[in-house]
Parts: structure tokens; C-alpha cells; sequence
């Protein structure tokens, strides 16, 4: 969750509330830089957006849930993880009448924001009852294709996952390395360092259990299972 306490907005019913999905791969803190940015505009030009918070969500098998959940995945989620389990973790979080939380969500102007995976679980999340009545929805390259392509993306996108390297010595060595490879040379620093502050956890781990270092909280397989297009 994620809000100012000095803002004339946080209890303001007709402001809106974001609600985050995250891609494969990725975490809730890696929508940190895009709302760093969003509040600067919005400080630029008074009268913008009101926005009362925004709230942004793991996939049960990413960042720290994955964490929480490391032994639950080992019970039918080696070989696949469907989409609709992070549709209907959401579900549950925004009309769980705020249990868990302490906020109601069914009360607030939701505007749903998602990120490649995450863009079709936000739509997903819509065939549950009772129904989430979002606002709108920001879709951001979402993963989505025509029937005939799918085997061929999803050869490519788990090919990837598969084969990336998910041991560094220190988060200080994954950042040097990762800065200087493939897409991730492109990124803003600010999401590298999202990526790798809160991305990666120490060894041992569930996957690892002896060694030394640093690993990915959402592990190579799991982020495998997870790009595949169904």
C-alpha cells in the first residue's frame, strides 16, 4: 500500500485508488519508479488525478510471496501456474470486505493497472463474483496472441526464463552484471535497482538449500511456468 498521510485525498471517496498486477518475472516494488514519476506530473500540473493510494500485488510464486509460499509451490505448481491464480488472489483481496488489509476496496474508484502477464489478470479478475467494477483499465503489452503464434512466443519467452543465470555472489555483483546485459541494459536504473533490492533474496533458499549468495525470490522455473500461453 502506498499513499501520502498529508494528502487532502487519502480519505476522499471520489478519488481513485490503483490497483497494480506486476509481469512475469517481475514484483510489486517494481512499480515503484512509474508511480515515482506519476506523482511528479501530477505535482507539476495541480487538479491532474487525484489519487486517495495505490495498492500493488504479487503473484503468489513472485517476490516476497513467493518467499512466504515456497513450500505450498511445491504442491502442484511445478509443472504450471494458471493465470487465474493471481486473478483470483486479487479478487479476494479487493471484495474481501477488508479483511486482511482493513480497507474495503469495493468502496473505492479503482483503476486497474497491468503489466504484460499481469495486464491479462487484471481481466481475468473480472469473471469472479461478485464482480470487481474497476473504473478503467491501463493494459500494457498484454500477453496476449493468436492461437497459431502461441507455440512459437512460448518457445522463445521460456527458452529465456529457463536458461538465465539466478546465482550472484552479492546483490552489488547482480546489479554490475545485470546492467551490462541484454534487456536489461535498456531499463531506468531506478526499476534495475527495484529489480535487484527487492527481487532477490540471500541463499540458502527452497530451490538452493546449500550455498552461498544471492538468488531470485521468484525462481527461473517458476517464472517458466508462468509466461506459458494458454
Amino acid at each position: 500500500q502506498y499513499w501520502i498521510p498529508s494528502s487532502p485525498y487519502t480519505n476522499d471517496p471520489h478519488a481513485l485508488t490503483l490497483l497494480l498486477a506486476h509481469g512475469a518475472g517481475f514484483h510489486k516494488e517494481q512499480w515503484e519508479p512509474t508511480m515515482d514519476d506519476l506523482q511528479a506530473l501530477i505535482a507539476s500540473q495541480p487538479g491532474l488525478l487525484n489519487i486517495r493510494e495505490i495498492w500493488s500485488i504479487d503473484a503468489l510464486n513472485h517476490g516476497d510471496s513467493a518467499v512466504l509460499n515456497k513450500e505450498a509451490l511445491r504442491l502442484g505448481y511445478e509443472d504450471s501456474f494458471p493465470w487465474e491464480e493471481y486473478a483470483h488472489s486479487i479478487h479476494l483481496f479487493v471484495c474481501g470486505l477488508g479483511k486482511g488489509v482493513g480497507v474495503n476496496l469495493t468502496e473505492h474508484h479503482l483503476v486497474g493497472i497491468g503489466h504484460s502477464f499481469g495486464a491479462v489478470v487484471l481481466e481475468l479478475s473480472m469473471g469472479y463474483y461478485p464482480k470487481i467494477q474497476y473504473t478503467s483499465l491501463i493494459l500494457c503489452k498484454v500477453m496476449i496472441a493468436p492461437n497459431a503464434d502461441i507455440p512459437k512466443i512460448t518457445e522463445v519467452v521460456m527458452g529465456g526464463s529457463e536458461k538465465r543465470c539466478d546465482i550472484w555472489p552479492s546483490r552489488g555483483d547482480a546489479y554490475q552484471l545485470l546492467r551490462a546485459r541484454g534487456t536489461w541494459r535498456a531499463w531506468d536504473d531506478r526499476v534495475l535497482r527495484c529489480y535487484v533490492n527487492h527481487g532477490l533474496h540471500p541463499l540458502p533458499s527452497a530451490e538452493y538449500p546449500v550455498g552461498k549468495g544471492i538468488t531470485l525470490k521468484c525462481t527461473c522455473w517458476q517464472e517458466t511456468v508462468s509466461v506459458q500461453l494458454s
